[in-house]
């Protein structure tokens, strides 16, 4: 016996299996689509399109080396994907990643987004991608607005981070160069002691002076206390004029020698016994780095006075009593076996650094000599 089938019924199910073998086609294209894909690539849509808690920093949320594992066609991919994201929706894990793709369309597309943009946290955060792509990216003037103004601590934070990617790509324009100073040297009187510090060590990293700063940096101690406005000028002229103390001329050992001899408290002014720092320090130490020891405790305590180029092997002297000290590293790496890593420090006087400074002119062709106070460099 048949049954007719009720109108429409018939058409139903041939809608039904077409509909089936379809979302089978589709699947089928999507496996094989997503075979396709590489590591680095899943690796990317999971991290910049995936379920992460954004209130961690980004570092804990991303891999960083994701973005430059992509292939050539699989970076232009990313690109128009986090393009076409942001298009919609503000995520900063999506303009992270075009920092990192580092391509002109990415530095294009944040540029106008920059240019338009009127919300300071967003506009800042853009500011900040530009220069990480391009550090001669025009934002400069716009950073001096949010850092003179009364913008909140985190605002000119932000703002400050900028500084350290337009230093790496270098200040050719003479008129950049003065204008990327002035701003920091005017943020050393801010009334928030985070920013100036934030603007103190940016200004000695740009003019590498870290191997030139005493240990009790009175600058710094200014900078980080709350004080009037005139004693935050008075740090910044302070480091201006430990900036034109510096000095370079050419390598000779009587410019070293007579450095020594001239040193403050050469001889030391106390007794060792009677030194808060210097009674602390045995005679002699050495610690075996590779078996987990350190000397870290007592070198940070003492002023590397003499540096010898790039080598970690110095002269050290007590900021107390100005005696001076001898501090030795070696690394070996022995073949097939576990490498040999350690240090040393000595007390020692004029005449043992003298020695030490002999030793090393023997043995390398020095250069320079930049010397600023109580401090001096050897360079090649």
């Amino acid at each position: 016996m048949r049954f007719a089938m009720p109108n429409g019924t018939v058409k139903r199910i041939v809608e039904c299996r077409e509909s089936i073998h379809l979302n089978r086609r589709q699947r089928d294209f999507t496996v094989k689509e997503e075979s396709k894909k590489s590591k680095a690539f899943k690796k990317f849509e999971a991290y910049f399109f995936g379920d992460d808690d954004l209130s961690l920093p980004m570092s804990h949320v991303l891999d960083i080396s994701t973005v430059s594992k992509l292939e050539d066609e699989e970076k232009k991919t990313s690109e128009k994907m986090l393009i076409a994201a942001l298009t919609k929706k503000y995520d900063r894990r999506w303009i992270y990643a075009l920092e990192e793709l580092k391509t002109e369309t990415a530095y294009q597309f944040l540029f106008h987004w920059y240019n338009r943009e009127e919300v300071e946290y967003t506009k800042i955060r853009l500011a900040y991608s530009l220069v990480r792509i391009d550090g001669k990216a025009p934002v400069l003037e716009y950073v001096q607005e949010i850092l003179s103004s009364n913008a909140t601590k985190d605002s000119k934070m932000k703002a400050l981070n900028c500084f350290f990617w337009i230093k790496e790509a270098g200040l050719e324009d003479k008129e950049k160069e003065q204008l990327f100073l002035s701003i920091l040297f005017s943020t050393l009187i801010d009334k928030t002691k985070e920013v100036r510090l934030y603007a103190y060590e940016i200004l000695t990293e740009y003019y590498n002076t870290k191997d030139f700063t005493p240990i009790d940096d009175e600058v710094y101690s200014i900078l980080s206390k709350t004080s009037k406005g005139t004693e935050y000028q008075r740090a910044a002229q302070m480091f201006e004029d430990r900036l034109r103390s510096m000095k370079a001329v050419p390598a000779k050992r009587k410019v070293i020698v007579d450095h020594i001899k001239n040193l403050p408290h050469n001889p030391p002014s106390l007794d060792v016994s009677k030194c808060k720092v210097c009674s602390t320090i045995p005679d002699n130490l050495t610690a075996d780095i590779a078996a987990g020891e350190s000397l870290d405790t007592h070198k940070s305590k003492l002023e590397r006075m003499i540096i010898f180029a790039y080598y970690s092997n110095c002269i050290l002297r007590c900021p107390v009593c100005g005696r001076l000290y001898r501090y030795k590293y070696e690394y070996e790496f022995l073949v097939g076996m576990s490498s040999e890593e350690d240090e040393w420090l000595w007390r020692t006087d004029t005449d043992g650094a003298v020695e030490i400074v002999d030793s090393f002119l023997k043995y390398y062709d020095f250069k320079h000599i930049v010397t600023s106070g109580i401090f001096l460099k050897i360079t090649y």
